[in-house]
């Protein structure tokens, strides 16, 4: 939960979160995918990851996480 954390550019976090944007993005340029219904859903840190994606990404419709992960995490 702390790699890089003292690095905004290489907080592990930050790039797992624009793994997230990028992988929606290349799934709504298959031919098969309805993209006017693009859900995300999870549990755990998947969970936490998706109200994330979902928040950063437009292509996203809904979000079901499942007891996110670092949704109560109190910042000093």
């Amino acid at each position: 939960m702390t790699r890089g954390a003292l690095d905004q550019k290489d907080y592990y976090y930050r790039r797992l979160l624009k793994d997230c944007v990028r992988a929606i993005d290349a799934m709504v340029e298959l031919p098969f995918i309805d993209r006017t219904r693009i859900a995300v859903c999870r549990d755990s840190q998947g969970g936490g990851m998706s109200i994330a994606a979902a928040g950063l990404d437009p292509w996203i419709k809904a979000a079901m996480p499942d007891v996110p992960f670092l949704c109560d995490f109190h910042a000093p």
